[in-house]
C-alpha cells in the first residue's frame, strides 16, 4: 500500500463516502451470484444466529426501522431466502423463517464475506486492522450518541482536537485548511 501524504488525502466525509461505496458496490457484485442483495446478509445472519424472529426484533438488532426489514423480508420471501408464519403467541406479528435454499447460503455468504474482508483490509496488518475497527466502532458511537452542547469539547482534557494527522494534533488555534476543518474538534471551553 503506497503512503499517501496529508495533502494527497481526501477530506474525511470524501474518504468514509468512497470506502463505503466501494465496500456496497464490491458486497453486492459478491452477494447478487447467489441471489442474496446487498444489505439482506444481515438479516440472515441474524436468522442464522436464531431463526423466527419477527422483523421488529430484527430491526432492534440491526438498529433499523421496522418497515426497512419488511421491505427487504418480502423481497427475500419471493427469492425464496425465507418465509414468513404467524407468531404462535400474538396474531399481529409475523415471524421470518429461513428456507431451505436460505439456510443452505450460510457458509456461502461466510466465505464472501471473509473474501470481501480480505480484499477490503489487504495491505493491513493486525494492529492496522483493529485500529480500523476501532476507529469504525467509534464513529458509529460519536454519531449515534447524543451530541455535547455547543462550545463544549469533544474530547477529553489533553487530547488532541484534531483527528487528521499528526501535522494538525496538538496545535491550539485549529485547522487552517478549510478542507479538513470538519475534522477538528472545537477548543474546550
Amino acid at each position: 500500500m503506497s503512503e499517501e501524504s496529508a495533502d494527497d488525502l481526501p477530506d474525511f466525509q470524501t474518504a468514509f463516502w468512497g470506502a463505503k461505496h466501494a465496500l456496497s458496490m464490491a458486497t453486492a457484485a459478491a452477494f447478487s451470484r447467489h441471489g442474496v442483495h446487498e444489505g439482506q446478509q444481515f438479516i440472515l445472519r441474524r436468522l442464522w444466529a436464531e431463526d423466527g424472529q419477527t422483523p421488529g426484533e430484527i430491526a432492534r438488532g440491526l438498529g433499523l426501522a421496522t418497515p426497512t426489514v419488511t421491505r427487504a423480508a418480502t423481497r427475500m420471501e419471493a427469492a425464496g431466502l425465507l418465509r414468513r408464519e404467524p407468531h404462535p403467541d400474538d396474531r399481529r406479528l409475523v415471524r421470518l423463517l429461513l428456507t431451505e435454499r436460505g439456510r443452505a447460503l450460510e457458509g456461502v455468504i461466510a466465505a464472501e464475506t471473509d473474501k470481501l474482508t480480505e480484499r477490503a483490509l489487504d495491505g493491513f496488518g493486525p494492529a492496522e486492522r483493529e485500529a480500523i475497527v476501532r476507529a469504525l466502532a467509534g464513529i458509529k458511537r460519536n454519531l449515534s450518541g447524543a451530541l455535547p452542547a455547543p462550545g463544549r469539547h469533544l474530547s477529553a482534557p489533553g487530547q488532541p482536537h484534531c483527528l487528521f494527522s499528526p501535522v494538525h494534533r496538538g496545535e491550539s488555534e485549529g485547522c487552517s485548511d478549510t478542507s479538513r476543518r470538519s475534522l477538528c474538534r472545537p477548543e474546550q471551553s
